[in-house]
């Protein structure tokens, strides 16, 4: 019997989408259990290795050869949103969240420590809780201090910004609707940086 993953992972270096698909779709139609979850190994392996142009080709080209049952287009829905990196981020966002040991006192107790016209201290303090909490979209020290947040102006603004950004990494669905407060309305902006 053929190596499929490594075959699919040969195909996938030069290129040639049309070769992986038929494998992956061999692969999600063969009644096996084994065979389907291999179909997912080489979805994750694809989408960590290769580019996300060639695996939203392989996503379309199978969501094309695709006509069947309903557990079918299920198992090759499993495979596209593996290929699409949403598995991959869900998975690594909740483990992130749920290992978390992070201790919010230590934030509070620098932010009252620190002198309140200090522009570092606050900047330090911001990329502290961004390091601290950093892809688990775990913010709630900046929910529960937003008037002391908003006294970021400019560039100090701007870091905050890309703090929530870092805290809010693999939040895809959620990252632009927080950040859009933050983000310029087109090309116009009401600060000169």
């Amino acid at each position: 019997q053929p190596d499929r993953a490594a075959t699919a992972l040969c195909f996938a270096f030069v290129q040639d989408a049309e070769k992986t698909v038929e494998i992956l779709r061999t692969l999600v139609e063969s009644p096996k259990e084994d065979d389907e979850l291999l179909a997912l190994q080489i979805a994750f392996d694809l989408c960590d290795n290769d580019t996300p142009v060639f695996s939203n080709k392989v996503s379309g080209l199978l969501q094309q050869a695709t006509n069947g049952s309903a557990e079918l287009v299920e198992k090759v829905d499993k495979v596209r949103d593996v290929l699409s990196g949403k598995a991959a981020r869900t998975t690594v966002l909740l483990f992130l969240s749920s290992k978390s040991r992070t201790d919010v006192y230590i934030l509070k107790k620098l932010q009252s420590a620190l002198d309140q016209r200090s522009s570092v201290g606050h900047n330090g303090l911001i990329f502290a809780n961004a390091v601290m909490y950093g892809g688990t979209a775990i913010d709630s020290f900046l929910r529960e201090n937003l008037e002391w947040l908003q006294r970021a102006t400019c560039w100090a603004m701007f870091s905050a910004t890309a703090c929530l950004g870092l805290i809010h990494a693999r939040n895809n669905s959620g990252a632009l609707n927080l950040l859009s407060p933050y983000l310029s309305e087109g090309s116009g902006s009401s600060t000169p940086y």
